[in-house]
């Protein structure tokens, strides 16, 4: 801010002294007077200018102090849209890391899931087999029995058919 130059105000010594050099220049009245006025015009005159000087400089102060805030301000603004599109941008990159995480997890589940039922076919399988090795080992027996079957001899055994006519093997 500016400061102004003190200036001179005209007291009652000062127009004292100017009526005193007035008079001993020897005006008298209405010259008297305009020669007491005129310095006194003008010095109204340079405070006058010089308060739209110090109005002017204030007023170009506070522009500048406004347009320093406006800087600020949009500063500010940009900051705070740069943290939030920072924020977008994390939570983005969050929620895919989720998402990837849980297709993960799915596809881990997938394959557990294809284990489980490839163990669950095997054990049919085995199962399958053994009974096809106990159905035909029994119809083997079964069938030697037939062959062999006499009736006058003890230890053998009739076959099961036999025993029970509605069964077939």
């Amino acid at each position: 801010m500016a400061t102004s130059t003190p200036t001179a105000t005209p007291t009652s010594t000062t127009i004292q002294a100017l009526a005193k050099v007035g008079e001993t220049l020897g005006l008298q009245g209405a010259e008297l007077q305009a020669f007491i006025k005129d310095p006194q015009d003008r010095e109204r005159e340079e405070r006058a200018l010089q308060r739209e000087h110090d109005d002017r400089n204030r007023a170009k102060e506070k522009e500048e102090r406004e347009l320093q805030r406006e800087r600020e301000d949009r500063e500010h603004e940009r900051r705070k849209e740069e943290r939030m599109r920072q924020d977008h941008e994390k939570a983005r990159e969050l929620e895919f890391k989720r998402l990837e995480a849980e297709q993960r997890q799915k596809e881990q589940e997938m394959q557990l899931r294809q284990l489980e039922l490839q163990l669950e076919m095997r054990k049919i399988e085995v199962q399958a087999g053994l009974e096809e090795a106990s159905n035909k080992f029994q119809g083997d027996a079964a069938a030697d029995l037939d062959e062999g079957q006499k009736e006058d001899q003890p230890g053998v055994y009739a076959p099961r058919s036999a025993y029970f006519p509605d069964v077939r093997l």
